[in-house]
């Protein structure tokens, strides 16, 4: 491909794609004519920042098999990577279809493109709506997906919802196996699946969209998943500011939720129970030393651990308890094994929980609401790291809490001006959203 060709069409993402231009230039690009379709977008698992994958010479290929003029190449070109960046923008690139959706992973493929290329003019020109796919009405002149015959607003993940239809009853049941598998539901505007990294081999027919892209490479690993959300943030808040606003009408919404700052609380509770924060490492007589009998020992001091109070007074409903308890279930993730403290007015329950060990364990308590018991109990147990989960009706004992580094866990209906105290005071707060 002519190199000015290219240049031209990065020009015009650059120049005539104000808030896309920033987001393009911090994306890092890999030029590799042997790749499987046009381009594909990932995530560096190192540093969690954007990549891009070009393959120029399919993309010259498909412009002739296409019948695009040598003038409107740099339009079709950044077409393409205007389509690439908007999977990333909308989080597409953070889940793996295979894993979340199974062997009909391509069904997401088709939504998530017909989702984003009704926006995309050039892409938009060569494309018809999933139903003509699916009713058989799909031309050849058709490349690729754009718009819906029935849907006028949606996204990759409502088209999906809607395309099930489409499905016989067996494989209807196996894509619902695959979701609950991963922990998802097929609703609208849920884009942030538990990614896995995407291993690029069996990357479905991208015949079927015209070689556009592959996903192939969509999905991200745990450990690095929120680290390349929190980047992608980043980027979108600078690139809304270096364009001043100028947000394409699509993605409008989405990104005004990104610059309200709206606190995951999910990933707030994960980073305050996590691992990284350990003990003093002090000396001991009661520890003998193994390398050196005549030496003291060590022992790694009670500040690392975590203690969970929660609050089972007849305030909270039987509800907000079963939340809490899933929640609690899931500091496991982070934290093996803590200390579990039940309380109403006094302490009721003391136990060393452990992942599954809601199963076992009973409410105990649903009388008046007193955490000085509960706190008490934490210093004799030389906790000084807690997740508070209560409703809030209760004494706020400034004196006492400040000898705890503690997160407020609020249920939905909480009491407000125990929040404004606990936020007053300088405690991390955050509230159980359905």
């Amino acid at each position: 491909m002519d190199k000015r060709i290219f240049d031209d069409a990065s020009k015009k993402v650059i120049r005539g794609l104000p808030f896309y231009s920033y987001i393009y230039a911090r994306t890092k690009k890999i030029y590799d004519d042997s790749f499987v379709a046009m381009a594909g977008m990932t995530v560096d698992r190192t540093t969690a920042r954007p990549v891009m994958i070009i393959n120029k010479k399919m993309i010259e290929e498909k412009m002739e098999e296409f019948n695009i003029p040598e003038d409107d190449a740099p339009q079709f070109i950044a077409g393409i990577i205007q389509h690439e960046l908007d999977h990333y923008i909308l989080g597409h690139v953070f889940t793996n279809p295979k894993t979340m959706y199974g062997r009909m992973h391509e069904l997401f493929n088709i939504a998530a493109d017909s989702s984003i290329n009704r926006y995309i003019d050039p892409l938009k020109k060569l494309s018809g709506t999933p139903e003509d796919y699916f009713e058989g009405t799909r031309t050849e002149e058709e490349k690729f997906f754009a718009g819906s015959k029935e849907l006028s607003d949606f996204s990759a993940e409502s088209m999906f919802t809607h395309l099930l239809k489409y499905l016989d009853k067996d494989q209807m049941k196996e894509v619902m196996e695959a979701m609950a598998k991963s922990g998802q539901q097929p609703s609208d505007g849920d884009q942030e699946g538990e990614g896995e990294e995407g291993s690029g081999e069996g990357e479905g027919n991208t015949d079927i969209r015209g070689n556009l892209d592959s996903h192939g490479q969509f999905g991200v690993p745990g450990d690095v998943k929120e680290a390349a959300q929190n980047f992608r943030d980043s980027v979108i808040k600078e690139s809304f500011q270096k364009s001043r606003g100028l947000v394409p009408g699509h993605l409008q919404g989405f990104i005004q939720e990104i610059l309200k700052g709206k606190i995951n609380w999910r990933k707030e509770l994960k980073k305050f129970s996590g691992k990284g924060i350990l003990g003093r490492r002090v000396e001991t007589l009661m520890r003998p030393n193994r390398r050196f009998e005549d030496q003291p020992g060590h022992r790694v001091d009670e500040e690392g651990k975590i203690g969970v109070i929660l609050d089972t007074s007849g305030s909270m409903s039987e509800k907000e308890l079963a939340k809490a308890f899933s929640e609690i279930d899931r500091l496991t993730q982070r934290q093996r094994k803590f200390y579990l403290v039940q309380y109403d007015a006094e302490v009721t329950s003391v136990d060393r929980y452990r992942r599954g060990a809601w199963k076992k364990i009973k409410i105990k308590g649903r009388g008046g609401t007193n955490m000085g018991p509960a706190l008490q109990k934490m210093q004799e147990m030389r906790i000084r790291r807690l997740v508070c989960i209560t409703d809030g009706w209760d004494y706020f004992d400034t004196e006492r809490l400040k000898q705890f580094k503690v997160l407020f866990l609020f249920t939905k209906e909480h009491c407000e001006n125990f929040e404004a105290n606990a936020k007053a005071e300088g405690f991390k707060t955050l509230v159980m959203e359905d």
